[in-house]
């Protein structure tokens, strides 16, 4: 059975690990794939506070890093490390994705 290096090497900043913790400790990470299969992936993936949508479990991938639970969307592959970062905006703080670039 060939594993593909899946899980991605996520860091987690201790100010994006507080923030997840505060909304119930598990992100979910979807593809951005709503542009249509031709279009390279150069936007980084919106990261969403909570599990995946019930309607939609079959695509994620599940695991535990940092005390964060991440629902992974499956087709989600980047061959480098990323860091989930909390970015503070004028009207809410959101997590954001450091370190995206295309390979």
């Amino acid at each position: 059975m060939h594993h593909h290096r899946f899980f991605q090497d996520w860091t987690i900043t201790p100010a994006a690990q507080a923030f997840i913790e505060q909304k119930g400790g598990a992100i979910h990470i979807p593809m951005n794939l709503s542009v249509g299969c031709c279009i390279h992936l150069d936007a980084p993936p919106e990261i969403e506070v909570g599990p995946p949508r019930p309607q939609d479990p079959a695509a994620y991938e599940r695991f535990e890093k940092d005390g964060v639970t991440i629902y992974q969307d499956k087709r989600f592959d980047c061959g480098h490390p990323l860091t989930i970062d909390l970015s503070r905006g004028l009207l809410r703080a959101k997590l954001a994705v450091k370190g995206w670039r295309l390979a």
